[in-house]
């Protein structure tokens, strides 16, 4: 019989031993996990009837078929709840919320694309190129000529790597994008043959942390809480309650973790940053606009990222607000009391939204080195750091091939299959 340990017990852990138990049935598999309970990030907590996200809480159909196929497996499919619409975002910039363009003739009017009509239009017989390695911000001024548009979709981007896009990789970051050029020759051309898909988003109706819940139900281990790995040495991991031998190791932890048990010079090259997280509930509708929520334009002086608005997303939820602080740009906020971090969400209430309304409660979430992103130069760094790893040694997290809970997921899937090879 084989032992495997896992260390990390969030979404990548559980879904890695949820597939291995189905691969491998007579494996023996113990958990070390620092937290208390099972996880990590997709995790939801609750403030009295109410409940708010420790990570991610809305996720796209079209976006997430590994996810969609485990909440299946778990017998959760019934518990998903679909996002209310209208999904405009807006984009917070000189004092004001402009929204997004969602037709040709808000494009043609609307402060934020105005005057890149033409720009736009000859992308589609603009040529490609084979660059081994470009940068997001390249991308899109080669490809539409337009700072203008550049600038756009940094403030895009900022939702999801809360990075400057002048340092991410196209290829990692955007993968279907950089493809779309290479297959199509044209982001417009494969925009407009590509079939259509349910962009819907949704969650599971008690919080995504029924998943990591029912996980954990489903996987016979042997569970360690409160347990944290201390040294990584060939096949043994020592914590403050004594040693453990495995046949695979299986390191399931974040970034600042991993670099912290195992020595490689790429790791310097991996950097992370502050991403935090600031709940706000009130009694009554106090957002000015439907949509979705909004992220801050390029060159605001705000350590806020942006907004999303749960309670017009699931009005059944009562009026619930996220806030987004921190990013590549922010890095102070690495060491900041929770206190600062509230008051710096209100500012951005009373700023941005003109919300003056006390909230109800206020919750936050610190990130001091959550947020990661995939630079220029990533995966070469990666690949050094796989490659140095003893074949008993795997590795998941969302730093590796995709920051998504789905990217998460497919990787522990492989990683399955690569450990049943190997032992």
């Amino acid at each position: 019989m084989k032992r495997v340990a896992i260390v990390g017990a969030g979404i990548s852990g559980l879904a890695f031993a949820y597939y291995l138990q189905k691969r491998c049935p007579d494996w023996s598999i113990t958990f070390m996990e620092q937290e208390r309970c099972v996880g990590g990030w997709l995790k939801t907590c609750k403030i009295g009837a109410l409940s708010y996200e420790k990570g991610p809480r809305f996720f796209a159909r079209h976006k997430s078929p590994h996810l969609l196929s485990l909440i299946e497996e778990m017998g959760l499919e019934k518990r998903l709840v679909y996002a209310a619409s209208p999904r405009t975002r807006f984009v917070y910039q000189e004092n004001k919320l402009f929204p997004l363009p969602n037709s040709l003739f808000h494009f043609l009017r609307s402060p934020l694309t105005k005057h890149t009509f033409m720009t736009c239009l000859q992308e589609w017989w603009q040529k490609k190129e084979n660059l081994p390695e470009e940068t997001v911000h390249a991308f899109f001024l080669r490809r539409f000529r337009s700072e203008k548009i550049a600038r756009l979709v940094a403030v895009m981007a900022k939702g999801i790597y809360a990075a400057d896009t002048r340092h991410l990789s196209m290829r990692l970051s955007f993968p279907a994008l950089y493809k779309a050029e290479q297959e199509k020759g044209s982001l417009l051309q494969a925009f407009f043959s590509s079939p259509r898909q349910d962009r819907r988003l949704f969650t599971l109706e008690g919080g995504m942390g029924e998943l990591s819940s029912s996980l954990q139900k489903r996987i016979k281990a042997t569970w360690h809480f409160g347990v944290r790995v201390e040294k990584v040495q060939g096949k043994v991991l020592t914590t403050g309650r004594g040693a453990f031998e495995a046949d695979l190791i299986v390191l399931a932890l974040p970034l600042s973790s991993i670099k912290r048990l195992l020595s490689h010079p790429a790791w310097n090259f991996l950097p992370t940053h502050p991403l935090h997280v600031v709940h706000m509930a009130f009694r009554e509708s106090c957002v000015p606009v439907q949509g979705f929520g909004y992220l801050t334009g390029v060159g605001e002086a705000t350590p806020i990222l942006g907004a999303v608005f749960d309670g017009k997303m699931y009005p059944q939820r009562g009026e619930k607000i996220t806030m987004f602080l921190g990013g590549d740009a922010h890095p102070e906020l690495s060491i900041c009391p929770e206190e600062k971090l509230h008051a710096l969400a209100l500012q951005g209430l009373r700023e941005h939204l003109g919300i003056t309304q006390r909230p109800e409660w206020i919750a936050c979430v610190k990130g001091e080195e959550a947020g990661v992103a995939y630079r220029v130069g990533h995966e070469q760094h990666v690949r050094s750091i796989l490659q140095s790893l003893p074949s008993h040694t795997l590795l998941l997290g969302n730093y590796l091939e995709g920051v998504s809970v789905d990217h998460c997921i497919k990787r522990a899937v492989d990683q399955v299959e690569r450990a049943y090879a190997l032992l």
